[in-house]
């Protein structure tokens, strides 16, 4: 991969890792047995074109924000960011999925349902029970499924059935496993 920071379009799904406590018990609780390392903790938005540091994002931390990945992460070097690219989306699908994540700035984030996916993660062997017990419906979304929303609302999907049955390890192992429709266009590394 090239230095050169690229060109980031809206649709983009940005996977960004960190060093504190909070972002290894993420990878951790959502590394499935024998599968290699977790790599990444929280997902992110691209809704409006720039380059790298520039590019505005949506994504969900104490509420749902939007703003540059330099604003973010720029002033962070314990914070590495990858992007991935999806391929043969047209530029009205883009638009459509930036519009469906810009319409839920503002909403909560629901920290404490992170613990629902810790227990179904750890405890329950992976499977969606807890997460689906404890859904409160669109108004409280955490990073992934908050991403997998926006795409479900334009038709696609990542392999599962429901936005909150993702986490930011199984949309990472599903944007690897299909490189016909995915394409990693940014390092994990910190945002300059």
């Amino acid at each position: 991969m090239s230095s050169i920071e690229p060109v980031l379009r809206p649709g983009d799904i940005i996977a960004t890792t960190g060093d504190g406590w909070l972002s290894r018990a993420i990878r951790w609780a959502t590394r499935v047995r024998g599968e290699s390392r977790t790599e990444v903790s929280h997902n992110g938005l691209v809704v409006q074109a720039g380059r790298t540091p520039d590019a505005l994002i949506v994504e969900a931390l104490l509420r749902v924000r939007c703003h540059t990945l330099r604003e973010s992460y720029g002033r962070r070097p314990d914070h590495r960011v990858e992007v991935w690219s999806p391929i043969n989306l047209s530029d009205e699908q883009r638009s459509a999925i930036a519009a469906a994540a810009l319409a839920r700035r503002g909403r909560p984030y629901p920290a404490w349902r992170l613990l629902y996916h810790l227990v179904d993660e750890r405890l329950l062997g992976g499977r969606v029970v807890l997460r689906r017990l404890g859904r409160i419906g669109r108004r409280y979304r955490i990073c992934t499924p908050l991403v997998a929303e926006a795409f479900w609302e334009a038709g696609l999907r990542f392999g599962e059935s429901r936005p909150e049955e993702l986490n930011p390890d199984s949309l990472r192992d599903f944007m690897l496993a299909n490189p016909g429709k995915w394409r990693r266009i940014r390092d994990l590394r910190p945002v300059a």
